[in-house]
């Protein structure tokens, strides 16, 4: 990095859950009622079932609390992890191409991804999923390149 520049960070943020991926997040709440509906009136399977669906939506919740993307005026950082932590981060001036992918749910709610490659890389080095105004995120991606 530069060591005359001061790092400073333009925008921090975390994956988004229902708006990210509103079909499955749907999916996942009407299985969970359903089984929980079918343990009140039949069986202690739907009870695993129940239980498997919310372990998943807490998996997914999880995923998107301990996940954090950074855009500094000098690189764009991934965070992952709860307990250990992973870091992954592309400087802008590495940067070699910048793609942004929206599904038609995605797009309706205004929601998308963002891939990032470097010159030092031939495949994709980072990948922010399921991020707001991924428009916007390429937009800043661009304007610190100069």
């Amino acid at each position: 990095m530069d060591n005359d520049v001061e790092e400073k960070t333009l925008l921090a943020f975390h994956p988004l859950m229902f708006k990210g991926e509103p079909v499955g997040y749907v999916i996942c709440v009407v299985l969970i009622f359903a089984f929980g509906l079918g343990l009140l009136i039949s069986h202690w399977f739907f009870g695993l079932g129940l239980l498997l669906f919310l372990l998943v939506l807490l998996m997914w919740w999880l995923w998107c609390q301990s996940t954090i993307y950074k855009i500094t005026n000098l690189r764009v950082v991934e965070q992952t992890g709860i307990l250990s932590l992973n870091t992954n981060e592309v400087r802008h001036v590495d940067i070699r191409n910048v793609k942004m992918n929206q599904g038609i749910f995605q797009r309706i709610c205004g929601t998308g991804s963002v891939a990032i490659s470097s010159a030092g890389q031939s495949d994709i080095e980072l990948t922010m999923r399921n991020i707001e105004e991924p428009e916007k995120i390429v937009d800043t991606i661009r304007t610190c390149q100069g």
